[in-house]
């Protein structure tokens, strides 16, 4: 173990009744995880456990803690989920003023037989679509729809202009296809020859991730050996849990964005049938949120960060059976979405009495991000904390803008609204590799951190998997959320805001700046808190801030 200094916030407990919070600098021992310690590690304590975790088993144990929590909505604005899995089931938002079935908007809300939430990928006739444009792609649309010649820029000087920026977005954005295609025929071919290899080596298919990880540390890297990528490979199948029906699923969903997300030909709307560019039609969409979600994983990833089953003594544990999720459909199998959607979805969950909405993804260039801001707005009048990733570019979100965000602009020095939270992502190991190498940064633009790496999760196709992503940070920060509002309901999202950024522990190291390894900043230079979310620190604080 090596030593660092942290800034914790310390627990006074002279009695239940004069919690305080103060902060205390110290050295600490840190643990580095073998490779079998890593499931739920984001639930550990910097103290006992010698883990950056955000301290929600500490505080679930802790019998000084004894609070009535009321029960609360989470909005999940995400893909489609999968509302049978196991961990999932009891834990889903039941409208209970619509009678199922009935073909009857039974609440009057606008949206026919919204049990369970609401899917905006489909239409009123049950169709629905797991497939959508990027918002490039869509405007190269836009563009050929008013028959201007691209090739040679026969259009005004603004359509040229416009054509130059799609060009550019949509050059990035096959730029990652091509490494994904790449990706996936890897996956493929290593999946027969690695094994092979390995059984050859273990002479069996009968081996475990820990003698796999052993013989992983003892050999060097070398670019040319490809035993080392055989081991590679296994290591990381064993340690995910993955599947020869993922590795499928990833080829499926890859070569599927040629025809459909790159392809301007390609309409949604083909398919949902509103008037894309009226927000006010709102007249679409269906009631199945579970259509392709096994082909979409990611809400049901992030759902079980927050809401997954602590009380049936399998898979992982959420922050608490009495949080339900209300799950909206907006992201598609690639992860884009469309800005009238996410609006929509924001004004639904307000409307339908969620505190907290969780949105675990991000763009750069919407089309109507006017949408999103007025939505945003309306959030915040009607008091609902909002929670973003900061996203997996590796970017300085300070210089390179990304929506949805408190500012209108890179330029503005106020935020318009005080209810929204960026989430960047931390690893399990405190040195210079502590933020999450591919997590997006920025002193302004993002708030806090939260463990991103290495996170058993739900899946719909596994049942149980390991990812990475600051959709993950997102989540549990969301979760964390939910549960203060849920013990404190007085308090409001602004005051919780102020307390998951307050309440944060704060590691007085230097790291590596994301995307630029050979670049160190201090940890507290990456976002505005400057501090990993703990939840312990945050109910504690709470408590005080309440009396």
């Amino acid at each position: 173990m090596s030593k660092f200094k942290i800034i914790l916030f310390l627990l006074a407990l002279s009695s239940c009744k004069s919690n305080s919070l103060k902060p205390v600098t110290y050295l600490q021992e840190i643990k580095k995880l073998k490779i079998n310690e890593l499931k739920n590690w984001q639930n550990l304590d910097i103290q006992e456990d010698s883990v950056p975790g955000i301290s929600l088993n500490k505080l679930q144990s802790k019998k000084f803690i004894k609070k009535h929590f009321k029960p609360i909505i989470v909005a999940v604005i995400d893909s489609y989920i999968d509302v049978k899995h196991e961990d999932l089931k009891n834990q889903i938002w039941i409208n209970n003023k619509e009678i199922p079935n009935n073909n009857i908007d039974d609440d009057k809300n606008g949206y026919v037989d919204d049990v369970n939430g609401w899917n905006f990928l489909g239409n009123k006739e049950g169709q629905s679509t797991f497939r959508l444009n990027y918002d490039a792609t869509r405007r190269l649309r836009n563009l050929l729809n008013k028959n201007i010649d691209t090739t040679n820029f026969k259009g005004n000087k603004l359509d040229s202009l416009e054509f130059i920026d799609i060009k550019t977005s949509l050059m990035k954005i096959k730029k990652k296809y091509n490494s994904k295609l790449e990706d996936s025929k890897y996956y493929q071919e290593a999946y027969v020859s690695s094994f092979k290899r390995m059984n050859e080596i273990f002479k069996s298919d009968k081996y475990s991730l820990v003698q796999v990880d052993s013989l992983f540390k003892l050999r060097e890297f070398d670019a040319d050996d490809n035993l080392y990528y055989d081991m590679y490979f296994v290591r990381d199948f064993l340690k995910t849990n993955n599947n020869k029906a993922w590795i499928d699923l990833f080829e499926e969903k890859t070569k599927g964005e040629l025809p459909t997300s790159l392809n301007p030909i390609f309409n949604e709307n083909d398919i949902i049938k509103d008037k894309e560019t009226d927000i006010t039609d709102k007249d679409y969409g269906n009631n199945q949120i579970s259509k392709y979600s096994n082909k979409t994983w990611h809400s049901t990833m992030m759902s079980g960060m927050i809401v997954a089953n602590n009380e049936n003594e399998i898979g992982i544990k959420g922050f608490g059976n009495h949080i339900k999720v209300m799950p909206l459909v907006v992201s598609s199998a690639s992860g884009n979405n469309r800005d009238k959607d996410i609006a929509l979805a924001i004004e639904y969950a307000v409307n339908n009495g969620a505190k907290v909405i969780n949105m675990s993804f991000g763009k750069s260039s919407p089309i109507y991000p006017e949408w999103m801001q007025k939505s945003l707005v309306y959030a915040k009048e009607k008091d609902v904390l909002v929670i973003v990733s900061a996203g997996n570019g590796s970017e300085n979100l300070d210089k390179v803008f990304s929506y949805p965000n408190d500012y209108y602009n890179v330029e503005d020095e106020n935020e318009y609204i005080g209810n929204l939270l960026i989430v960047g992502g931390v690893n399990h190991e405190v040195n210079e590799k502590l933020v999450y190498k591919y997590s997006n940064y920025g002193k302004k633009n993002v708030d806090i951190v939260a463990p991103a790496t290495d996170i058993w999760c739900l899946d719909p196709l596994r049942k149980y998997a390991m990812d990475d992503g600051t959709s993950f940070s997102a989540a549990l920060t969301s979760g964390s959320a939910a549960l203060l509002r849920s013990c404190y309901p007085n308090l409001t999202a602004k005051q919780v805001k102020d307390i998951i950024l307050q309440s944060g522990i704060k590691y007085e190291i230097e790291v590596f700046i994301p995307g630029a390894e050979n670049k160190k900043v201090k940890f507290s230079e990456l976002s505005k808190s400057g501090s990993v979310l703990n939840i312990y620190n945050a109910m504690i604080l709470a408590e005080k801030i309440s009396k």
